[in-house]
């Protein structure tokens, strides 16, 4: 089990299976598949009050990038997938997620939210707790979605 600094922070994790926890909030992520280029994906499931909530995406385990009272910061594909890679925001109470339009690296907290960078360059994206965000739902283990 990593414990996350409540001050949050940048991971990551090449182990068949981790579980992280940050500000009281649980995380497991397993093992799902290695693409050409040799980075590890991840299926993502949230504990919350003895329930386990899926992600229907697949996580990579670099760059793993904690915030705010119970956010996470994931590089994502579809789930079953190799390709389609963009940046996704996790609440970590909800549960709930937003699939950004593009894959942003180096984030960084700054007075006014949290800016993302663009890997191929542009203009970066700032959130912020006004930013609005289509939010999304995980779907409850053993659930078909």
């Amino acid at each position: 089990m990593i414990n996350i600094p409540d001050t949050g922070g940048l991971c990551s994790t090449w182990a068949d299976q981790e579980q992280f926890t940050f500000r009281g909030h649980s995380l497991e992520l397993r093992y799902q598949m290695e693409p050409p280029h040799g980075d590890c994906i991840y299926s993502l499931t949230l504990s919350i009050s003895g329930v386990r909530h899926c992600l229907p995406l697949w996580v990579f385990g670099r760059n793993l990038f904690f915030f705010g009272p119970s956010c996470l910061l994931v590089e994502s594909v579809p789930a079953g997938n190799i390709s389609g890679l963009k940046s996704a925001v996790i609440e970590l109470s909800a549960p709930r997620y937003v699939r950004l339009d593009d894959w942003y690296c180096k984030p960084r907290i700054t007075k006014q939210g949290l800016l993302l960078s663009r890997f191929h360059g542009g203009v970066p994206l700032l959130l912020t707790s006004s930013t609005p965000l289509a939010w999304n739902r995980f779907y409850r283990e053993g659930v078909q979605i």
